[in-house]
C-alpha cells in the first residue's frame, strides 16, 4: 500500500496552468483530483507511481493535460476524472446534459477528449523512446456524480468511483501475465517529470 508519488513541475506545466481562468469550477475540479490522488496514493501497491496534474507537449502545436497517470507492473493507466452533476445522455461524438422536460443541452464528449489524451501519449511514447511498451497504456474515465445514460458509446473503461476501478486494477495486478518492467517506470517517470 502506499504508492509512490511524483509531481511535474516543468516550464510546460506552469505556461499551461497560467493560461486558466480559475473560477469556481477550476477549484472544484482540483479538490476533487486532489482527493482521488489521495485515494489512489492510499490504496495503491507501494510498486505503483501516482502522476496527477500531468502536461505534455507531445509537438510544437499538441499539448495534453492529463488528470491522473498510474504507472504499475500491469500498466500505464491514463485517467481522465469529470465530476459533472445531472443526468447525461452519451452520444458517439457528443453527449447531451438534460435541462428540463424533454430539453437537452449538448457537451463535449469526455471519451472523444481521452481518446485525443489516449492518442497523443501513445505518440509521446514513441517520441521519448518508449514505443515498445504503447500496448500497456490503458484510458480510464472516471465519471464521478453522473446519471449516464446510453453507456454502450463509452468505448474505454469508465468509474463511478475512484474504489470501483481498484477492484480491476488489483485484479489485472494479480493476474495478467505480462509485466512492465520496473526500470521502464523509472525511467517514464523520469522523463514525465521533466518534460
Amino acid at each position: 500500500m502506499f504508492a509512490r508519488s511524483y509531481k511535474q513541475d516543468t516550464v510546460t506545466r506552469r505556461e499551461f496552468y497560467s493560461n486558466f481562468k480559475k473560477g469556481i469550477n477550476y477549484f472544484k475540479g482540483k479538490i476533487s483530483e486532489f482527493t482521488t490522488n489521495k485515494i489512489l496514493r492510499l490504496f495503491l501497491p507501494r510498486s505503483a507511481v501516482v502522476l496527477s496534474s500531468v502536461v505534455l507537449k507531445v509537438s510544437p502545436y499538441s499539448t495534453i493535460e492529463i488528470d491522473h497517470i498510474v504507472l504499475s507492473r500491469s500498466g500505464i493507466y491514463l485517467i481522465e476524472e469529470k465530476n459533472w452533476r445531472g443526468i447525461y445522455y452519451c452520444g458517439p461524438d457528443m453527449w447531451y446534459i438534460k435541462t428540463g422536460h424533454n430539453m437537452f443541452r449538448p457537451v463535449k464528449s469526455p471519451v472523444v477528449q481521452h481518446e485525443r489524451h489516449y492518442r497523443l501519449f501513445i505518440k509521446w511514447l514513441v517520441k521519448n523512446g518508449f514505443g515498445e511498451f504503447a500496448n500497456f497504456v490503458k484510458p480510464v474515465l472516471f465519471l464521478n456524480k453522473m446519471n449516464i445514460f446510453h453507456t454502450e458509446y463509452i468505448t474505454m473503461s469508465f468509474y463511478r468511483f475512484p474504489f470501483l476501478f481498484l477492484i480491476d486494477f488489483y485484479d489485472e495486478y494479480f493476474t495478467q501475465k505480462e509485466r512492465l518492467p520496473e526500470e521502464i517506470i523509472t525511467r517514464i517517470v523520469g522523463k514525465i517529470t521533466t518534460s
